[in-house]
């Protein structure tokens, strides 16, 4: 008895020394993927106590993106869930919204993160968490779609991950920027291109 006790007391301290690791979700924390169809795919990472809202983001991107060129695609777009896409139109002015200074968080049609209190006697622990589904395109994208390039934010994201955070991550703005694509159909000609 006394060595389970002592086993459930050491397993929680290692719970929560540590924050969440990049990799699939395990006691720590970590990203799910789970299969809607061949091009679209929930994608959630969940932090555990010690992981920060920007952590927890910063991983589920990538892994969004990572998932993205598993499958062979190359760009992907972000949807609430399964049928609720946001339109290339609201995403655009969001896109812009955010070019001229304005709320990063307006750009994301997803919320980004929520947290979850955890009661331990004597304290509360906040964790975050973050899913959308993904939906996988790949060239030449749809008239009217904006999307992220995958190898995009694999590249500003790459060192932060392999240094499990101890790297500076470039911001969210920047992240969006050298990253969001838009394809948009003019009468004469299509535009595409990064914003």
């Amino acid at each position: 008895m006394k060595q389970r006790f002592w086993a459930a007391i050491t397993a929680a301290l290692l719970v929560t020394s540590c924050a969440s690791p990049y990799g699939k979700n395990t006691l720590f924390g970590g990203y799910s993927d789970t299969r809607i169809d061949d091009s679209h795919y929930l994608v959630r990472f969940d932090g555990n106590g010690n992981s920060s809202q920007d952590r927890v983001w910063n991983f589920w991107i990538y892994r969004c993106a990572e998932l993205t060129k598993e499958k062979g695609y190359a760009y992907f777009a972000l949807e609430r869930s399964p049928g609720k896409t946001s339109s290339a139109r609201q995403i655009e002015d969001q896109i812009l919204a955010l070019r001229e200074g304005g709320d990063e968080t307006r750009l994301m049609p997803t919320k980004g993160a929520s947290y979850v209190p955890i009661y331990i006697p004597g304290s509360t622990i906040t964790t975050w968490h973050t899913n959308a589904v993904v939906s996988m395109m790949g060239d030449p994208l749809p008239e009217n779609t904006v999307a992220f390039r995958a190898q995009a934010i694999i590249d500003q994201l790459d060192a932060y991950i392999k240094s499990d955070g101890k790297v500076a991550p470039p911001s969210r703005d920047e992240i969006f920027r050298n990253a969001v694509v838009l394809r948009k159909a003019t009468p004469a000609t299509g535009f595409s291109g990064t914003l």
